[in-house]
């Protein structure tokens, strides 16, 4: 019985041992090879591979499906037929099968570097933009948010997202950025609504059919034109472009934004000065552009306003911003309700003599005046029509003249450019000092001999008004009295005399007047001359229109120094060469608080001369009662084809309660000099 026992059990144990012999022989011939513990990144590179459930060639996916993603081989298994199988799992732990190596490409975590060139957008904040990716920070999306990219190129992360490496217009590398915080576009970006005004303010721009920068049109042609941004675009190339419409909502292309200016409906205002007569009734006198209603016009029917700024709006209209001639405001009204008008103001000077009594008197003769009590009494009046009159009524108070005696007196008096006297001069500045002797009568009848030192003081406040002389000075009479007796200015006396900052700020207006007038005519816009020597001969010219009797011709005698003014050119020199026009004007300084006012009423005054005057004439239309019948001042400012250069020369002189101006604008080419 041992022996039996015995027999079974090592039986038993071959037969145990035998099979687990046969078990790994089996593994070992199994045609894909044995289990390799990988952990590499691979991404897929080819399509229309199989991804196997099991080596048996169940599939169980394409590479189509998943080209360009990136995944973990956590193993990898060489096969009998000679390739390499990944066993391919993703970043959330999801097996997608086996997959020959030559679909792949071996890479980091983020994936192989994909060309893509796109533009994307970014539409979302508060993204990291990475460095590297170990995610150390380049920047955020908040930083960026709305702006348009270059996409070069992208990667497609283990970790489920696409990356794309971004670049600005001008080769700037942003860092890396989840698909994720942007949106694809063109690369004019995306349409924004928009809706402000803006007035096209620079010439030589195209404006564009579309990104494919077809022109449809030039800003030349539009310029200090009004349209509505209805929308807008932020090209990748940096720039942002309008969609403009005009008031009927025909579209007139792209425009850079550079090339504008935000306004509103009803544009800048425009400086005016002139005076209008109401002619239509039923037009509404507006309170604001927001339409409300302040007035209509049918009570102000053949009523005189004058214009102290008008509008160009969007809606193709413009409107005047009128007042009277008390300063009170009327409105805003469409120009169409008005005709232009002269400004009727009569003034008027009534002299009455009474002895010290207050007796009448007939005669003055054996009488001496008291200037001390002479009183003048002002009274201005509106008629019906807004036309003034001012009524000087002057008293002037006479004594009976006694026996004269004589005796000497010194006086110093501080005084100011208009002559009156000054009991401080804190905040003056002396400009001119000289003495005085006079022999004069006193209000007793006794001759004085009065030697008086005369100290001028000039309030520092609005350099340019401060500026002007008095009519009285010393430098100034001396230019008046030379041209009176026809001998010539220097240079050096007109510089004393004028200011160039006055000159300058006014042709700087004058010009966009004048070139908005040359536009509407075909003409080309004309700038400032470079010729100095003809900016200061406009300076002279100006002074010597002063006193001349307001005649183009110059003095026949040379200045003291001999030297004529004219200007002396050398080979090579700027030289102005054009027509002179010369305007005389007179503006109340009661109207005239700060220089910008100055310069404009100046520069107005010189348009309404120049142009507005002579418009009709010059273009062949019916004349108005304001309008000249000659028309040679706009035929040289606006009509002059080959014209490009301008000089303006401004003389202002204290008259009092106005200021006197003459001006000498000088309109040609500048050209080189050339010795003969």
């Amino acid at each position: 019985m041992k022996k039996k026992l015995m027999i079974s059990v090592s039986l038993l144990m071959f037969f145990v041992f035998g099979f687990s012999q046969l078990d790994v022989s089996a593994a070992k011939n199994q045609p894909q090879g044995k289990y390799i513990s990988d952990g590499s990144y691979v991404q897929v590179n080819k399509k229309n591979y199989g991804m196997w459930q099991n080596f048996n060639w169940k599939k169980k996916n394409n590479t189509t499906n998943v080209y360009q993603k990136t995944f973990q081989a956590r193993g990898r298994y060489k096969h009998q037929n000679g390739s390499t199988y990944y066993s391919l799992y993703d970043s959330k732990g999801k097996w997608y099968g086996y997959l020959n190596a030559n679909a792949t490409k071996k890479t980091g975590k983020q994936g192989a570097y994909i060309s893509d060139g796109s533009h994307v957008k970014i539409n979302r904040k508060n993204y990291g933009m990475w460095q590297n990716f170990s995610w150390k920070k380049k920047g955020n999306t908040t930083e960026v948010y709305d702006k348009t990219f270059q996409a070069r190129g992208r990667y497609e992360h283990f970790n489920g997202s696409t990356y794309y490496s971004l670049y600005d217009n001008k080769g700037k590398w942003y860092g890396y950025l989840n698909v994720d915080a942007t949106t694809k576009v063109n690369a004019q970006g995306t349409y924004i609504s928009d809706g402000s005004y803006v007035k096209v303010s620079k010439m030589n721009y195209d404006m564009w059919q579309n990104f494919g920068w077809k022109s449809k049109n030039k800003t030349n042609n539009f310029y200090y034109k009004i349209f509505q941004a209805k929308g807008r675009y932020e090209h990748f190339n940096g720039s942002t472009y309008y969609s403009l419409y005009d008031s009927k909502g025909k579209w007139y292309g792209y425009l850079n934004a550079v090339a504008t200016q935000k306004t509103k409906p009803e544009g800048d205002f425009i400086d005016d000065g002139r005076h209008v007569e109401i002619k239509k009734p039923n037009y509404e006198l507006w309170e604001n552009f927001n339409w409300k209603k302040k007035d209509v016009t049918t009570a102000y029917i053949g009523k005189t306003f004058v214009i102290k700024e008008r509008y160009e709006h969007f809606n193709g209209s413009t409107y005047y911003s009128l007042y009277d001639y008390k300063g009170k405001w009327y409105g805003y009204l469409n120009a169409k309700a008005t005709e232009m008008t002269l400004r009727p103001h009569e003034i008027k000077n009534v002299y009455i003599d009474v002895d010290e009594s207050g007796k009448k008197l007939d005669s003055t003769t054996g009488y001496v005046e008291i200037k001390e009590k002479e009183q003048k009494v002002t009274k201005t009046e509106t008629r019906p029509n807004f036309s003034m009159v001012t009524t000087n009524t002057i008293t002037k108070v006479w004594r009976k003249v006694k026996e004269p005696t004589s005796e000497p007196k010194y006086e110093v008096i501080n005084q100011d450019e208009n002559d009156k006297i000054l009991t401080s001069t804190e905040g003056y500045t002396l400009i001119e000092s000289y003495k005085k002797t006079e022999v004069k009568t006193s209000a007793l009848g006794d001759k004085l001999t009065i030697i008086q030192t005369i100290n001028v003081w000039r309030k520092v406040d609005s350099p340019m008004i401060m500026s002007i002389l008095s009519k009285n000075n010393n430098t100034v009479k001396a230019a008046e009295k030379a041209i009176s007796n026809d001998v010539a200015i220097s240079n050096e006396h007109a510089q004393k005399i004028t200011n160039k900052a006055i000159s300058n700020a006014v042709i700087n207006v004058f010009l966009e007047k004048v070139n908005v007038e040359r536009k509407q005519q075909g003409k080309q816009p004309l700038s400032a001359t470079e010729d100095k020597l003809a900016v200061e001969y406009s300076h002279i010219r100006a002074v010597t229109v002063m006193y001349n009797g307001f005649e183009h011709s110059a003095p026949s005698k040379l200045p003291e120094d001999g030297k004529s003014g004219s200007p002396e050119y050398k080979e090579g020199d700027i030289q102005f060469v054009g027509l002179e026009n010369i305007s005389l004007s007179t503006l109340f300084k009661s109207d005239i608080k700060t220089d910008s006012q100055l310069v404009n009423q100046i520069a107005s005054a010189m348009y309404r001369q120049y142009i507005d005057n002579e418009r009709n004439a010059a273009l062949g239309r019916p004349l108005s009662p304001q309008d000249s019948n000659v028309a040679g001042h706009y035929e040289s400012l606006i009509l002059g084809s080959d014209d490009k250069t301008m000089s303006v020369g401004v003389y202002v002189i204290d008259n009092g309660s106005v200021y006197t101006v003459t001006t000498c604008a000088l309109v040609g080419t500048d050209e080189t000099y050339e010795e003969w």
